[in-house]
């Protein structure tokens, strides 16, 4: 989070499971500290994602493992809308 209060970010990948921290919360305090940042969700979890429908502004998920193209066409799709 210090990160999130000395620089301004306009994307942040968040995981929702963390090893010491909930991500949920911590969605809770980047929107604080960064409400128009958009944010999207990775996750190895696909089950976490049903569980914030609705409950979380988030502009999308990607799912691990990652597959580099489909990361940056995404990030284009983004940057359109």
């Amino acid at each position: 989070m210090s990160a999130a209060r000395e620089e301004k970010f306009d994307l942040v990948f968040l995981d929702l499971v963390l090893k010491d921290v909930n991500g949920i919360e911590l969605y809770k305090e980047i929107k604080e500290l960064l409400p128009e940042a958009t944010v999207v969700v990775i996750t190895g979890y696909p089950q976490k994602v049903k569980e914030i429908e609705g409950a979380l502004e988030i502009a999308g998920c990607l799912y691990k493992p990652f597959e580099i193209d489909k990361v940056l066409e995404y990030l284009k799709e983004l940057k359109g809308k």
